[in-house]
């Protein structure tokens, strides 16, 4: 969980940066209204090339008993240019060979606003 808060602290200052930090080079990317993207060049060129920059908040996290995997999940805000939306997200880590965590995956489901 402690990956995922600083993952979520560094969106405030580059969000880019944070991707390019924290993804992993094969990792795969679902946001609503696009097609799944893989690999960490692909997902910082969609970033860009959509304007995005976000805000995370961790609300729960687990691991896997091998210690190999674990899960994040919460709550995003989402700047897509001039529109600002609210998302739940999914991510799951990988531990590398340095002993690393990496985003293996993530995803975002639109919250419906009341």
């Amino acid at each position: 969980m402690s990956t995922d808060n600083l993952f979520n602290h560094s969106l405030s200052i580059s969000t880019l940066a944070c991707y390019k930090e924290f993804l992993s080079p094969d990792g795969r990317y679902y946001f609503p209204g696009f097609e799944p993207i893989t690999g960490q060049l692909n997902v910082m060129k969609f970033i860009q090339n959509e304007g995005i920059t976000m805000s995370a908040q961790t609300t729960g996290a687990g691991r896997s008993t091998s210690n190999d995997l674990a899960y994040t999940y919460g709550k995003a805000r989402i700047k897509k240019g001039e529109v600002v939306s609210d998302y739940n997200y999914v991510r799951v880590w990988q531990i590398d060979a340095t002993h690393k965590w990496d985003i293996l995956l993530e995803i975002f489901s639109a919250i419906e606003n009341e």
